[in-house]
């Protein structure tokens, strides 16, 4: 048992959190998810944006981990590109859905291969009709 009131033992215990933040990071994924499809739906592009930056936010750090630098890195440019050229086109609706569409995509591939995602199960040949 920790004494709180002798500074020394308080910071020598090393403290574990209590519950796994992971599951409520998978749920806020899944609902912002489904707010972008419902956004994509409405033609609510500004709306959707923000929610594809809100998912970003949730699976940057693990991402970052999870790919290594190199593949990181790269999704990184491919967003960015995405970033300048959603800037580009915001006059033309059909061009802005495009890149819009494509952050999407990338965000989701990001998700996936971080293991935050779809989880693809491999399938044996043989026993399958």
């Amino acid at each position: 048992m920790t004494d709180f009131n002798n500074k020394n033992n308080y910071y020598d215990e090393k403290l574990t959190a209590e519950y796994n933040e992971s599951l409520l990071r998978v749920m806020r994924i899944a609902e912002s998810w489904n707010n972008c499809n419902n956004y994509r739906r409405k033609g609510l592009l500004k709306k959707w944006m923000t929610e594809l930056d809100n998912i970003w936010d949730e699976i940057a750090s693990v991402a970052r981990e999870t790919l290594g630098e190199e593949k990181y890195n790269n999704y990184i440019e491919l967003l960015l590109e995405c970033s300048k050229k959603i800037k580009e086109n915001k006059s033309n609706k059909a061009k802005l859905y495009f890149w819009i569409r494509r952050k999407h995509r990338i965000i989701k591939a990001i998700q996936d291969e971080s293991g935050l995602g779809a989880k693809l199960k491999a399938h044996k040949k043989e026993g399958i009709v």
